[in-house]
């Protein structure tokens, strides 16, 4: 028989869980945008879904504007943040043209991306990922609000 009050207590620390790590992604995501100027970050994957596990990273995407020098190399990328990267992240950094290309071009992109949740918004956006229907949620972390949009 199911323990209706352990399982509203699991789910609660799930719910728990979640919220810190969109919180520290929020966190990062400033951070981060000291180094990057301004950025949208978006919380993918397990933890954007809340299936996550013991052995879930942190995915995180952050969208910079196309005027930014990134390294050419993908991988070399999150070097320009490593040393704020928090345990247990994974990043990637597109500019905003890259990632339009590869939802435009590529199924794998957009499945990606479907249901997660853009934390830090600063260059807009949550609405155009929202009309592509990948379900996106936008999700200030405590602390973020106000911050998004710097035009």
């Amino acid at each position: 028989m199911i323990d209706v009050a352990e399982l509203e207590r699991a789910i609660k620390e799930r719910l728990r869980k979640r919220e810190e790590v969109i919180r520290a992604v929020g966190d990062f995501a400033l951070k981060a945008s000291q180094v990057l100027g301004p950025l949208t970050a978006i919380l993918y994957g397990s933890y954007a879904r809340g299936d996550f596990n013991l052995w879930s990273d942190v995915d995180v995407l952050f969208v910079v504007r196309d005027e930014v020098a990134l390294p050419r190399k993908p991988h070399k990328r999150v070097e320009l943040v490593l040393d704020l990267v928090p345990p247990g992240f994974e990043v990637h950094l597109v500019r905003e043209g890259e990632l339009r290309r590869a939802l435009a071009k590529r199924a794998f992109a957009r499945a990606a991306l479907a249901g997660a949740v853009v934390v830090l918004d600063q260059l807009g956006l949550a609405e155009e990922l929202r009309a592509m229907g990948l379900g996106v949620e936008m999700r200030r972390a405590r602390g973020l609000e106000g911050l998004d949009r710097e035009d």
